[in-house]
């Protein structure tokens, strides 16, 4: 199955099912500039938007036809595809007779989708603790168990980012010396997604010379033999072997002065440099790529149910539009916070079910509520979900937030509060009208770290179900 999903990605493998013969006047004739039809994993349940850009307007773009697995679903420049579990091929064709070479044109590419189990949850540590690694959230089961326990050969001092890809976890540590300086870990690992299994931990990335921080930020798949790493140094390409990875060692163009955010969808790649937005073409992607800036911002990336892909600066947000990437600017009540110091991405999802955003409105370490903007009516909520709605618990902590686009819930994580509150953590589940759905509270009392450690939530990512479950 993974040697079939490799050539999906690499666009090597569609069904073409234009009946040929047809016709059209010479000046009606398409020809096809690109696409952006790329090797995809995405959730059940989002819409994902594949375009075609012809040479000029006045080409007949109904000639050209969408499928889903061989089965025509639509016709014209642009084709909004709703996601159903499987593995699936999304692909166009124009027939000879309608093109402007005389030849059959086409293109296609996987579209993997995934149900999710539950999610896993990051595990930052307290610094010097043992309890660093990544927990288990299972739907079914409806309580937290460990996954993976953490050690300084496979994780860093305080692991901030988690990446579930193409059948593989990626994590990111921000520290990776403990604060008494007696033990030293790791920037960036790969894990097995089903066992847990330790794949590659690298400590030293691209020269980083600290002693304490590591200057790395962040993780996205492209397809499962590509990735972005982001760091203070700029943003890398990774290359990717079943969760064996090389880092180049030159810088993405566009981040020389480094990068922090980076996200992936609709043909593109999004990443934060600079304080700037820019965004890659994902076809022929590579360090030499040329990015198109979008504006100011500090971080990003979330992707509402419009389609549309948001960044942050501050208070005033960066609308793209992923089908010719123009852009305009909202402006809300509060600022949207992180840290750079250890960095942590924000506390921010998009809800599938509404076009609406969830953000915690205060700092990432201390946030009270959790804010919800909704972009049809421009409504924005700064209290829509509070402490008392997480069973008094103090703080959504960190990079709280993950909305579940099969189940259509709200993720919030949480910790009881510092010190000895510190080892107690609560995740708790909304639908888009604010009613909890779960709640579900685990410690380390009585595990085997022992009730003096800590867990502290840094961040959810899916657990991922395919059709084959044993497809990675």
């Amino acid at each position: 199955m993974k040697k079939l999903l490799l050539l999906l990605a690499a666009g090597l493998f569609f069904v073409s099912c234009a009946k040929d013969g047809e016709t059209c006047p010479d000046e009606n004739k398409v020809k096809i500039v690109s696409d952006n039809l790329v090797y995809t994993e995405a959730p059940v349940g989002v819409t994902k938007r594949y375009f075609v850009e012809v040479e000029t307007e006045q080409m007949d773009v109904s000639r050209i036809r969408w499928y889903v697995d061989g089965q025509e679903k639509g016709r014209g420049s642009e084709f909004v595809y709703t996601t159903e579990f499987g593995n699936h091929t999304v692909s166009y064709s124009v027939p000879s007779g309608c093109s402007v070479s005389g030849m059959e044109l086409f293109g296609g590419a996987a579209v993997n989708i995934y149900a999710t189990d539950g999610v896993y949850i990051l595990n930052e540590g307290s610094g010097v603790a043992k309890t660093r690694g990544v927990n288990k959230y299972l739907y079914s089961a409806g309580s937290v168990s460990n996954f993976i326990k953490g050690d300084y050969e496979s994780f860093g001092v305080t692991p901030q980012f988690i990446a579930n890809w193409a059948g593989y976890i990626y994590v990111v540590s921000a520290y990776v010396k403990s604060w008494d300086g007696n033990s030293e870990g790791v920037a960036f690992s790969s894990f097995d997604a089903q066992s847990g299994d330790l794949i590659k931990a690298v400590k030293d990335v691209n020269s980083n010379n600290d002693n304490t921080l590591s200057n790395l930020r962040a993780f996205a798949g492209l397809t499962p033999e590509m990735g972005v790493l982001t760091s203070a140094k700029g943003a890398y390409v990774v290359t990717i072997d079943e969760g064996n990875f090389t880092i180049g060692t030159t810088p993405i163009k566009g981040t020389t002065n480094g990068a922090s955010s980076v996200f992936v969808t609709d043909g593109y790649v999004f990443i934060i440099s600079d304080n700037k937005a820019l965004a890659y073409s994902m076809k022929g992607f590579g360090e030499n790529s040329t990015p198109v800036e979008l504006g100011d911002a500090k971080f990003g990336f979330v992707q509402s149910k419009d389609g549309n892909v948001w960044a942050s600066n501050g208070s005033h947000l960066l609308k793209i539009n992923t089908a010719d990437l123009s852009v305009s600017q909202v402006t809300i009540p509060v600022t949207i916070e992180s840290s750079m110091s250890p960095w942590k991405q924000p506390a921010w999802a998009a809800s599938t079910k509404e076009n609406a955003l969830y953000f915690a409105s205060n700092l990432w370490s201390a946030a009270t509520s959790v804010a919800k903007y909704d972009i049809e009516t421009g409504t924005f909520t700064s209290d829509f979900l509070t402490t008392s709605d997480i069973d008094n618990y103090s703080y959504f902590y960190s990079t709280s937030l993950y909305y579940d686009a099969g189940r259509e819930e709200l993720l919030c994580s949480a910790i009881k509060g510092y010190g000895a509150d510190g080892a107690y953590n609560g995740i708790f589940s909304f639908d888009d009208n604010k009613s909890k759905t779960s709640s579900v509270l685990y410690d380390t009392k009585g595990s085997e770290y022992g009730a003096s450690d800590l867990f502290f939530p840094a961040m959810m990512a899916p657990i991922k179900r395919f059709t084959d479950t044993a497809q990675y």
